[in-house]
């Protein structure tokens, strides 16, 4: 009995498994955010912050390989970028309503290879 191996498209071979597997992860990342900022009510907004930056507020998120781009600002307002390989992140999703006058906003992407 022969078995029939199922070949990856050859753009496909080119990428070491990691980085498939970063991919992956990077999109199943966008549609927990996604999903997460549909259910939200009128003046709410989606909180995303990390343990690996504490007291970083995330506003945008990115990918680069293996590597996750968050973009961001601090408690102090000061603007943030941290790199984390997609096998050591943790984030965390609140839901937060905005200061009076300020609308809520979506998270961002960030220039990003091949998300």
């Amino acid at each position: 009995m022969s078995r029939r191996v199922e070949q990856l498209p050859e753009e496909q071979m080119a990428i070491p498994p990691s980085e498939r597997e970063a991919k992956a992860f990077f999109h199943r990342l966008l549609n927990r955010v996604r999903g997460f900022e549909a259910e939200l009510s009128a003046g709410e907004e989606l909180l995303l912050t990390s343990s690996s930056a504490p007291g970083v507020r995330i506003l945008q998120i990115g990918k680069n390989g293996e590597a996750f781009f968050f973009s961001g600002v601090d408690s102090e307002g000061r603007d943030v970028l941290f790199v984390q390989h997609y096998t050591q992140m943790k984030v965390m999703a609140t839901v937060v309503v905005p200061p009076k006058g300020v609308e809520p906003r979506p998270i961002g992407l960030l220039d990003r290879d091949d998300a």
